[in-house]
Formats: C-alpha cells, structure tokens, sequence
C-alpha cells in the first residue's frame, strides 16, 4: 500500500507541475501573434500519457512482478489524475490572483463569444422566423399609426404590400438551405437588406405621393432598433445564457476551469490502463514465439542440459 501511496504521489506531483508549467506558457503566449493552444492541447496529451503510463509501469513492474489488474491500473492512473488535478486547481487559484489577473474575465468573455458563434452557424427554426416576421409587422404598423401615418393616404395600404413581399421573400429564401440565408448568423442582416431593397422598389411608383414617400421612410428608419432587439440570434442568446460557463471569483473559476481536465486525464487513463495491464506473465521463447508459463517457478530448458541429455539417452538406447 506504501508502494502505491508513493508511487501516486511521484506521478501526480509531476503530472500537475506539467500542466501549470503549461498553462504559464500560455499565459506569457497571449503576447504572442501565434495560436498556442493546438500546442498547450498536443503538450497536456504528452503530459498525461508520459505519466498515467510511467507510474502504472513502476506500479507492476517494480513491486508487482510485471502483473497488474486492469482494475488496479486504473485506479492507479485515477488517483495520479486526481492529485494532479488538486494540484492544477492550486496553481489557477493563485494564477488568477496574483499572476494572469484579467484570466477569469477573459474566459467569462469567451465562453460568450462561443455561444455566440455556436447560434450564428445554427439553423433558424421555422417558428422563430414566423414569429421574427410577425413582430416586425406588428413594430411597423405600430410605428405607422404613432406617427400618424394613418391621416396620410395610400401609406397604410404602401406599409402592408412591403410586408407581405418582405414575408414572401423571407420564407422563400429560407427554404434553401444552399444559399445560406437560414442560418442564424446573417438571417437578420439579409432581412434588412431585402426590406430595404422591397421598400425602394415600391416607393419607386410614380404613383407614390412625396409625403406618402418620406413618411414610410422614416418609418422604416424608426423601427430600426426595435428590429434588432427582436434578432432571432439575440433572442436565442437570451435564453441560453444563463447556461453559459460563467466565473465569479479566482477559486470558483480554478475548479470549474480544471474540471475538464480531469475528465481527460480519466479518458486517457482507460487507455493507458488497458495498454499496460497484465494478468499472466510472458516469455519469449528462442524461435520468437510467445509462451505462457503454467506454473509459477518454472523455467525453459537450457541448449547445454538438453545436449548432454540427449547423448546418455542414446547410449541407453545402445
């Protein structure tokens, strides 16, 4: 049990000296006009494996005569996955602190930012398009009527022949997935570009009145905020982001942000476990091939032995 205790506290104590050390690196990398996470991710695998494999290794070939469980392999690694994590969880504890100051927030910030790239690739339902187009009905009418568009004649039938084609363009544009328009991202910039060409195709009448003309127009203007607070994009942000990973303070962050780390090094380890484990001991025979032994103690013939045997067995023979 000694030799286990030992040996976990040697692999673990290094395994998560390595990830601090890498984390700094990454740290002083921020100044660095180069990607570092592809490395800091390909030096966290080195890491693990280096040390999931060489304490387990010790663990059965030092003190177990090169046979170990898988159950006992795993464990093993579990543990020097454990201390090491305790240990990572230290160092951020105090990196965040005194070290990378502005870390939790910087990573508050992109955890965001990948929600946010997360919805804009996604695809818009087809109820939140209805609903987008419904509101944005309801907002230029509304508009309309505050600015007393209703007195103005011709406006009220001018506001609903644009809406009906803007609603027609929209649910035909969003049909075909190929073209791109359907995905959260540019939905609505691509609506306001199709309002905005609908409305200066149907002013382009002769038969608009001037007053008709400037007053639809800044209608359309008016309603420009309220558009974008009804962005399919931001109302599904809203929803979401109460899941959104968020730090309040150096300790919660140092544990949450190590969490995946450990998950890692528990995945690497099933492996490492599984690459190691031994249940019989072997032993490579002269010709190259393997041999299990069948009884504990017993050894392969010597070439000198079977000579001088075989010999006297001939004289008998004679």
């Amino acid at each position: 049990m000694k030799n286990i205790i030992k040996i976990i506290f040697k692999w673990g104590a290094l395994l998560g000296a390595g990830l601090s050390l890498i984390k700094l690196l990454g740290f002083f990398a921020l100044n660095i006009d180069y990607p570092f996470e592809p490395i800091s991710d390909l030096l966290m695998v080195i890491a693990f494996v280096a040390c999931l494999y060489m304490g387990i290794k010790e663990l059965r070939d030092d003190y177990q005569d090169g046979l170990i469980k898988y159950t006992r392999a795993f464990v093993t690694g579990f543990w020097i996955t454990l201390l090491a994590y305790l240990i990572m969880v230290a160092f951020l504890i105090i990196d965040y602190q005194f070290i990378d100051k502005d870390g939790v927030a910087r990573i508050n910030q992109q955890n965001i930012e990948k929600a946010q790239m997360a919805i804009a690739k996604d695809t818009i339902t087809q109820s939140e398009r209805d609903n987008y187009l419904s509101q944005m009905q309801e907002i230029i009418l509304k508009e309309n009527t505050t600015s007393g568009g209703d007195t103005i004649t011709g406006c009220d039938s001018l506001l609903h022949l644009i809406i009906n084609q803007q609603w027609a363009f929209v649910r035909h544009s969003t049909k075909n997935p190929q073209n791109g328009d359907n995905q959260l991202g540019v939905f609505y910039s691509k609506t306001q570009e199709s309002l905005s060409s609908i409305t200066e195709s149907v002013l382009g009448s002769p038969s608009v009145s001037s007053e008709c003309d400037k007053h639809i127009r800044q209608v359309i203007v008016e309603s420009q905020p309220q558009f974008a607070a009804i962005d399919p994009a931001k109302v599904r942000f809203e929803a979401i982001q109460s899941r959104i990973p968020q730090s309040d303070n150096a300790c919660d962050a140092a544990f949450k942000h190590s969490f995946a780390i450990l998950l890692y090094g528990i995945m690497l380890d099933i492996f490492v476990a599984l690459f190691l484990f031994r249940n019989e001991k072997t032993i490579c025979s002269r010709n190259g091939n393997l041999d299990e032994e069948t009884e504990e103690g017993e050894e392969m013939p010597d070439e000198e032995e079977t000579a001088e045997e075989t010999p006297n067995l001939t004289e008998n023979q004679q």
